[in-house]
């Protein structure tokens, strides 16, 4: 045996193992373990209405798209183009953005989808090159140790590239569950 060197010891691992699919739970303490195992094949409900959900989902959709709503700003269509003029809206029959709300509603009617009684609004944001760290991120992998670019070609790739994000960057939306827009029978029509 060499000096300072050190031999396996055999342990013994305290662990819970879930009864119907086998999976074995011993990563974390006793309790937590126990409780993965309990609940590994444990059937989910919705908390508020009982429907039978998927694992780990304490919600059914349509009991989360109310949630949702009731702690959503209601806003007219018309409001929220006065607030949001360039903002998209959200769909979730469609699962789709639309610049207009006659665009949804021909979408939806032309496909014999029932227009909702509401839809979602959306959080606007830019999508640019993010010039500093795409240069940390080529100094860090350049595996040099404390390589940096010179200071000149720093500047010059800055001014590039934000003349570059002037021109060819972008506007993106992401549904905003923060604003739901309620639909007159009107604009559920097509005509307002």
């Amino acid at each position: 045996m060499k000096v300072g060197a050190f031999m396996a010891k055999e342990i013994q691992i305290k662990g819970f193992m879930c009864e119907k699919c086998g999976k074995v739970y011993s990563c974390l303490d006793s309790a937590t373990n126990e409780r993965m195992a309990n609940n590994c094949c444990m059937q989910y409900h919705c908390q508020d209405c009982g429907v039978e959900t998927p694992k780990y989902q304490t919600l059914c959709d349509n009991c989360d798209e109310i949630r949702k709503f009731n702690n959503a700003k209601k806003m007219s269509y018309i409001d929220y183009i006065r607030q949001f003029p360039n903002n998209m809206i959200y769909c979730m029959e469609t699962d789709e953005y639309y610049s207009e709300l006659e665009e949804l509603v021909d979408d939806l009617l032309y496909n014999n989808i029932p227009v909702p009684d509401f839809v979602w609004g959306t959080d606007k944001y830019r999508v640019e090159v993010d010039a500093e760290y795409a240069l940390s991120s080529a100094e860090d992998d350049s595996g040099l140790e404390d390589f940096q670019f010179d200071p000149q070609g720093i500047r010059e790739f800055l001014d590039f590239v934000a003349k570059w994000n002037k021109k060819y960057g972008t506007d993106a939306y992401m549904v905003s569950f923060k604003i739901a827009i309620v639909l007159t029978e009107e604009e559920k029509r097509g005509t307002n």
